[in-house]
């Protein structure tokens, strides 16, 4: 078996396949796309890995932000910071509280509050977290309950 091919991915080029994406796995799904000023080193838009695991981990993410909010739409921020890339997924989803805050990225785990209301496995936020971390990446969770939740990937860039 061939293993899994390692490349320059440019994060702007695979965060443009969100909207149409979602849309796929949802009509009502919408997907807004911020990004802020592209550095001029175009290596500083680019990480080394592979461009399918990358788009599994933010899409993810973008999915269950979809999937929570009330108006069912995604916020995706892109930045760059030095010798970072930050992606930034806001929702206006139901929150989460601290307390569940290490466990959300736990297999299996479900928050109480949306066990039977909202369809999923527990298996989204883990995986994204594992391929973020292939990536030496960071996810962080800032969350106000009733007022939605922001997930922040941060990346090292390329150069």
């Amino acid at each position: 078996p061939k293993g899994i091919e390692l490349s320059s991915v440019r994060v702007d080029e695979i965060l443009l396949h969100l909207p149409g994406d979602m849309k796929k796995i949802n009509r009502q799904y919408a997907v807004k796309l911020l990004f802020d000023e592209f550095p001029e080193n175009e290596e500083a838009v680019m990480v080394y890995g592979n461009e399918y695991l990358l788009y599994s981990a933010i899409k993810n993410i973008v999915h269950n932000a979809c999937k929570f909010s009330g108006d069912h739409t995604a916020i995706v921020k892109l930045r760059f910071n030095q010798d970072t890339i930050i992606v930034e997924i806001e929702d206006k989803g139901p929150g989460i509280s601290k307390s569940e805050y290490e466990n959300i990225f736990q297999p299996f785990y479900r928050s109480k509050t949306l066990l039977n209301k909202v369809p999923g496995s527990g298996l989204g936020l883990p995986l994204a977290d594992h391929i973020v971390r292939l990536y030496n990446g960071t996810i962080e969770v800032r969350s106000q309950q009733g007022h939605g939740s922001i997930f922040t990937i941060t990346l090292k860039a390329k150069k």
